[in-house]
């Protein structure tokens, strides 16, 4: 939430166990940004805060995924230090 006003500008989920479904699919974590303030960092930072976050539970890798079409979550993915694996999936180091 931005403190300037109370706006919700996204959310984002670190899962702790991973079931098939989330291994294939989810990852352990999980982002959205409000359409109107994507293009302005906040995944990025978000991303890079529950990166720190995972650390601190012991977590040298995280499973990060995206589908092939997404583009933007991909390059989020990868500018956080992500890096390309098989079905769109990408592991965030």
């Amino acid at each position: 939430m931005r403190i300037s006003d109370g706006r919700l500008i996204g959310m984002i989920d670190l899962r702790h166990e991973l079931s098939g479904f989330l291994l294939k699919y989810n990852g352990q974590i999980g982002y959205s940004v409000r359409p109107s303030e994507r293009k302005k960092g906040y995944a990025c930072q978000m991303l890079l805060l529950v990166r720190k976050k995972a650390e601190n539970f012991g977590y040298k890798k995280v499973l990060v995924c995206c589908n092939k079409a997404n583009a933007q979550s991909a390059r989020v993915i990868q500018k956080c230090g992500g890096a390309l694996e098989k079905y769109g999936q990408r592991h965030n180091k």
